[in-house]
């Protein structure tokens, strides 16, 4: 536990910091800019509503549309492995992960996420996008 909310403060704290940089640090040059990302967040509302609200923010920060889909892991994982939906960050594993197993020649799961040890837990989006962009 106390490494699970080490790792979600370090989380926060850098995205609280990355969004203190203010507009002016990327006014010139912002990523998201003109693009669309269509993020899925859990229907339950659990403790990783909140790091779909950072998550969220974050992508907006950076100049992206966000557009908001609420629905159960289970569907998720089928929309992002056809190309519907492009990432959640509040799936855990290995809770999910029979889920995950159906989809995963058309899906990625992204870096560690805030459950290190005792589970994994990370972001996932669609493998094209993973392979096109070289994201590990």
């Amino acid at each position: 536990m106390k490494h699970s909310l080490k790792t979600f403060s370090l989380f926060v704290t850098g995205m609280v910091l990355a969004a203190s940089l203010g507009q002016t640090a990327f006014a010139e040059d912002l990523p998201g800019s003109g693009k669309t990302v269509r993020y899925a967040q859990s229907d339950s509302l659990g403790a990783n509503y909140v790091v779909a609200q950072i998550g969220m923010a974050a992508m907006k920060e950076l100049g992206y549309d966000v557009k908001l889909s609420t629905l159960n892991t289970t569907l998720f994982f089928q929309a992002a492995a056809q190309g519907d939906l492009d990432i959640a960050t509040d799936i855990n594993f290995p809770q999910r992960e029979p889920g995950y197993k159906k989809v995963e020649a058309q899906a990625e799961i992204v870096g560690g996420g805030l459950i290190q040890g005792g589970g994994i837990n990370g972001y996932l989006i669609d493998k094209k996008t993973a392979d096109a962009n070289n994201i590990t």
